[in-house]
């Protein structure tokens, strides 16, 4: 899993890029291996003015699923981490699973939306369809 960490507005020293690393391959563990990319956007939204003005967005590149956002804002960095970091992993097994039970679920069908028995492959399979054709009577 390739974690990239993208600044706006803010100066990270090496040990909190570590830090932000570290915390998401123990939160993605699980789902690490799906996960090919994310990207991290820490922005700093006031500048030196107080209130709410960080902002994190996680953009995760998963395999064979649409591209995931998380977003989180906040005062406290760390703090805000920790919560991002959480949720997304959250998030990310529950479209995981989403989008493999979908997969998992399609049929062929025609134009029409009527299911279509698959074509046999080979001659053992034409002669059981043939045995079960004529089993039905018809």
């Amino acid at each position: 899993m390739l974690v990239l960490i993208h600044t706006n507005g803010l100066n990270l020293d090496h040990s909190f890029r570590k830090q932000i690393t570290e915390k998401f391959e123990r939160s993605f563990t699980r789902i690490a291996p799906k996960i090919n990319k994310v990207e991290v956007y820490l922005a700093d939204l006031n500048g030196p003015k107080k209130g709410v003005d960080k902002s994190i967005r996680l953009v995760f590149d998963v395999a064979n699923i649409p591209i995931i956002v998380v977003e989180q804002k906040g005062e406290d960095g760390s703090a805000m981490i920790e919560i991002v970091a959480d949720r997304a992993s959250h998030t990310l097994i529950k479209k995981v699973k989403r989008f493999t039970s979908q997969r998992n679920r399609c049929s062929v069908s025609d134009e029409r939306g009527l299911t279509k028995t698959p074509e046999p492959t080979s001659e053992e399979e034409n002669w059981i369809l043939y045995r079960n054709h004529l089993d039905l009577g018809a």
